[in-house]
Parts: C-alpha cells; structure tokens; sequence
C-alpha cells in the first residue's frame, strides 16, 4: 500500500504538460492529469464571439473525483481542483503497477497527451485493406499511440512502454486485426477513438504521492482520460466534446462505496451572475445566467475585467451519457448509476455561511460527492438547499426547469449572483482488486437563450440528440456502410444463433469482436452468402463484426447479443 512517507520515495512532482481541442468555435484547454478546462490561470472551455477576436468561457475548471472505503472503513479520496497552483496535487502522470506503485520517471515520461485523427488512421486502413498488408509510411500519431506491445515507441519516446511481464497491463485502446493482444500498426492495428473526428488520450495515478490537494489517504487508482470531437453535420454535436475516464482499482484490497465525480466552476462569462441546475431524469447538469446581462467590458464594467456575453447568453451543460456502474446483488444485473447526485458550493469569498463553501478535508470532499453540504448535513428542498432540520432529503439541487415559477431553480427562489460549484457524482459502487468502472459525458452549448429564467426545453432537446447520436458511435473507427451489399443478421439481437447473409456476393471472411476491440470469432474460407453464427460462450452485449466480401472489399457493423 502507497504510505505517507512514500513521496519522499516517489518524488513525482507537480506535472506541467498541457493541451487543447477544438470543435468549431469551441476551444478546450487540458491541463493534465486529473484537471479539465484551464491553463492554472484562466478558464478554459473557451468560446469564440463572432463579433470580435476574443474568446468567453463557458467553464472556468473543472476536475475528477474520486473516493471509496477501504475494508477497515477507512476513507480514500483523491480530487483535482485549484491545488496545482500552488503545488498541492492528489493526481500524478502515467500507469500504476498491480501493486499499486509508480516511480518519479515514470510519471516524469508520461507527463504528456498523446492525439490521433480519423483521417491518420482512415490512411492507414485504407493502405492495409486493399491488399492485407501495410505498404505505406506509417502516420506519426499511430506510431506514437501508447498501446501495449508498440513496437515504434520507444525509438519516438525514449522510453519502454510497460509489459504485462512487469505488473502493468492495457494502456491505450487499439484495435487488434489479428488478435495477438498486442499494437502494432504496420500490421493494420490502430487506435481506437470511437470514430471520432479527433482524439486525444492521457494517463493518471493518484500514488504518485502525498495527496495535498484533498488531504485523502491514496486510492491507487489508475485513470485513462480521452477527450475527442466529431465532424457531424448535427448542430449540437458538431459544437460537443466528449470525455472518458476509465479507473482501474490497483490497490490489493478492495475500495468500496466508491463514487467518481466531476467538479465544475462552471463561471459563465462573468462569474458573479451564475446560476446552476440539473435535470436528473437527463442525466443533465448545466450554468445559466441570473439576469439578461452577463456583465463585460463591452457593456458594463462590474466584473473585474472578466469577458462576459452581455445580451447574447448561451446555457452550457454537461450531460453524463454512462455513469459508472454496479451490480443488482437480487438479480445480478449490472446497473448504470447515471447521475447519483448534483451537489454544489460557493466560492468561500462570496458564501456567508461556512456550511457551503470549500471543502477543506478528505471527509467534506467525499461529503460533497456523495450528496451533502461539506459538514454532513443533508441537501434538502427549498431555498439554498442547506435546512438544518428538514427532513425533505434530496440528492439534486436546483432540479426544476428555471422558467417555472413554482420549481425549486435558483431563478425560481431568486438567489443572489455567486460563484457556484458543482459536483457531479455518479456511484457508489464496489471496486475490487484490478476491476475497472468508466463513465462518459459531453459538453454542449446552447447560443443566445432568452433571459431571465429561460425556458430550457430546447437545450434539453439538444441534450437527447447529443445522447442518441452517442448510443450510435463505433467502438471500432473506420466503418464502411453495410447496406452496400444488403448485410443482413436475422434474428437481431443474437439469443442462440444468427444468420449472416449478403445479398450480393459471397463472403470471405468474418471477424467478431467485442466492444472493447477483443477479437472473439473468426471464420475464414467461407465462399458462400450465409455464415450460421453460434452463441455457445458469447456474453451478452453489443458486438461488431468485420466482413470480407469475395470480391476484397471489407465492411462492418454492429451484432446485440441478448
């Protein structure tokens, strides 16, 4: 287990490396390890105006959270908010052994982001598929990719990825074409981003050393983070970014009642004129403005110089598209936790009472996480939410569209301006000795939505578009069509077995993967129209398959097995 001397060991450091990601006119600044959306300095989930050269944010920061029991009920907690600026971190660069341990230049070298497009990786596919082998050179970014078995990285890096061999496993997602475990792109392997536009891909542990941002016991977790984009004619997806964060528990004892959370300091152009809400049947949080005038220089001069939209407000949301996960102990199932909890807190220069500001220890972290005020006391219905005595226990704040009068929505009890910010949690959950738990959210904008208390039917339409379009995503990048040749699988979902049949043709060939790119059948030499596929071991899940027509081409698409 990570001890309270081990950073005098370990001696990872403040990491420093930072990068950005644009969708149209949004910007995004990456920060590193486990922040989100600013430099250590300004905000940064960026906004272009078209009337000037300037740029408005719609975040300032934002930050993973992360917490559990150990089996002696002891807490372990880990958090990413302002705490870099002054050295004070719970987050470090790079993987984590299966016991739990880094070393300093091992964070050192993976003080880093690691991005790949489409169009890199389509070049590659392209060049394998019209004869099997790769005959071109090889993109940069695809030999770059931090997969296991690389056999490029090094001579790019300067240093050795890590091997089963040595405690490490799986790093960044690739997908497998002959199924060895192991990525190498001059054999047609390439990284798997969901068929996004662009991609970009990190790595983080909170054992790197003494926790000074939380004050919490160290977890050992291990964190894999991509951001990405799509080029969808979609308006609200064209203007979205998409995160994942995948955990892996390398402790050698259980972590239970586990919760991951992001927190925001969502500051809306001027950040004295915020107001936050959600929508927990959306899975939904989201930072609108108090009044019609988000105060700027351009039209005011109340908010310290600050850049604000004056009267062309937007409302930015974060939607939680798969929360982490549990299993139903009655019936076995796996359950989404989607959004367990929004919780919130103010800026402690602006927040008279002492019950809804920062948290200053591992415990009013995990208090906020897990959906009450810092010092324990329920969130509750009505005003601010913080009602010593009332027995009207919520887990969401601000849960009702602003424009209705009768909600509970900070427009609707007509709060002051403040400096909110919000938690978004999602468990609890138990993690085991190497098991993984994930979740998936987007960013999205709504421009110039009607102030004050604006009816947000509109943005939460745009939220259930981004969603839909999600649930479609690829888990393999480089799809041809399948109508092409009339691919059809009947029945669909797969329960004992499913027919495979081209209605022009014959097949070739046929790979089936799982949904995190494992290959798990292959049938070869087929020479007929119809492939008979059998259940026998398959899990249920969604799958994709990969074809070979006699005639070379290739195709893909997608099999449910119930």
């Amino acid at each position: 287990m990570v001890t309270p001397d081990l950073k005098a060991q370990i001696d990872c450091g403040v990491n420093t490396a930072q990068t950005s990601l644009r969708t149209n006119d949004i910007e995004v600044i990456l920060p590193g390890t486990g922040g989100l959306w600013w430099n250590r300095q300004d905000g940064g989930y960026l906004i272009d105006d078209p009337q000037s050269t300037r740029q408005i944010a719609g975040i300032f920061a934002g930050g993973i959270w992360l917490g559990g029991l150990d089996p002696g009920n002891n807490l372990k907690f880990a958090a990413s908010t302002y705490g870099a600026t002054g050295g004070n971190v719970d987050f470090w660069a790079g993987p984590l052994t299966d016991q739990g341990q880094t070393e300093a230049d091992v964070c050192s070298n993976y003080d880093r982001f690691w991005k790949v497009t489409r169009t890199d990786i389509n070049a590659l596919l392209d060049d394998f598929n019209d004869n099997g082998t790769v005959d071109n050179p090889i993109p940069l970014a695809l030999r770059d990719w931090p997969a296991l078995g690389n056999p490029f990285f090094f001579d790019i890096n300067g240093f050795d990825l890590p091997n089963p061999t040595n405690g490490y496993r799986q790093l960044a997602p690739f997908f497998d074409q002959n199924g060895d475990g192991l990525y190498d792109p001059s054999k047609g392997d390439y990284p798997l981003i969901k068929g996004a536009e662009q991609a970009v891909w990190w790595i983080f542990n909170d054992g790197g050393g003494i926790h000074t941002e939380s004050t919490g016991d160290a977890i050992q977790a291990e964190i894999h983070a991509m951001a990405y984009t799509y080029d969808n004619a979609m308006p609200p997806v064209n203007r979205t970014t998409f995160y994942d964060y995948t955990v892996i528990n390398r402790a050698v004892e259980d972590i239970d009642s586990t919760y991951i959370g992001l927190w925001i300091d969502p500051d809306l152009g001027c950040y004295l004129d915020d107001y936050v809400g959600c929508n927990p049947d959306k899975n939904l949080f989201y930072v609108y403005n108090q009044d019609a005038l988000d105060d700027d220089n351009a039209c005011s001069s109340s908010c310290e110089g600050v850049n604000g939209f004056c009267d062309e407000i937007p409302v930015v949301g974060v939607k939680i598209l798969k929360g982490t996960t549990h299993m139903d102990q009655s019936t076995g199932n796996i359950v989404d936790n989607g959004l367990s909890s929004l919780m919130y807190y103010n800026n402690g220069s602006l927040a008279p009472n002492p019950g809804q500001t920062d948290p200053t220890s591992a415990i009013e972290f995990y208090n906020l996480l897990t959906g009450t005020w810092r010092d324990g006391t329920p969130l509750t219905t009505g005003g601010t939410g913080y009602n010593p005595g009332s027995t009207d226990v919520t887990s969401y704040a601000f849960p009702d569209n602003p424009s209705d009068p009768n909600g509970w929505s900070m427009c609707a009890i007509d709060a002051p301006g403040s400096d909110a910010r919000a938690i978004l949690g999602s468990g609890p959950f138990l993690m085991r000795p190497g098991e993984i738990n994930s979740f998936t959210f987007a960013v999205y904008i709504r421009d110039a939505v009607m102030h004050p208390c604006p009816d947000l039917g509109d943005f939460f339409d745009d939220g259930d578009l981004i969603e839909t379009f999600y649930e479609g995503v690829p888990t393999s990048t480089y799809e041809v069509a399948s109508p092409a040749l009339g691919i059809q699988f009947s029945p669909n979902p797969l329960r004992d077995y499913s027919i495979l049949s081209i209605e022009e043709g014959q097949l070739q060939q046929v790979d089936l993967f799982s949904a995190n790119g494992q290959l798990m059948r292959s049938y070869n030499e087929i020479n007929n129209s119809q492939l008979k596929i059998e259940r026998r071991d398959l899990q249920s899940g969604m799958y994709f398959y990969r074809l070979q027509s006699a005639a070379g081409k290739w195709y893909s698409g997608k099999l449910l097995i119930q």
